[in-house]
């Protein structure tokens, strides 16, 4: 305010301003090559596992075969079930390509190279 135009009461006197655009900070150099070497452990790992993958649930015991034919029909195989693997399964159980247990343990391939 002015000596000849006084302030409003409750007005306040500092004019408020915007905020500050901070430009987003770039990735370290140690982000970028750790990222690197995670995808190629995952992807090393996905091939060892894909060669050795196995064309049928024969032979084996536990979860393998009933966690197979349960992704293979959207079903639960024992409780708990495993819905999200089963779930995840089931689209690689969609793939035009060998028989619904390969396709289903090249899921299992694919799922476990990515968690790694």
């Amino acid at each position: 305010p002015t000596p000849d135009r006084p302030s409003k009461r409750g007005q306040s006197d500092v004019v408020p301003q915007k905020p500050r655009l901070t430009p987003t900070p770039e990735l370290p150099q140690w982000a970028s090559e750790h990222t690197r070497f995670g995808v190629t452990i995952g992807v090393i790992h996905f091939a060892v596992l894909a060669t050795t993958v196995g064309p049928t649930c024969g032979g084996f015991m536990g979860d393998s075969p009933t966690i197979s034919a349960a992704a293979a029909i959207l079903g639960t195989g024992h409780p708990p079930g495993y819905p999200t693997v089963v779930l995840a399964l089931h689209l690689f159980s969609w793939i035009p390509v060998g028989s619904v247990a390969w396709r289903i343990n090249m899921g299992n391939a694919f799922l476990t190279s990515a968690a790694v």
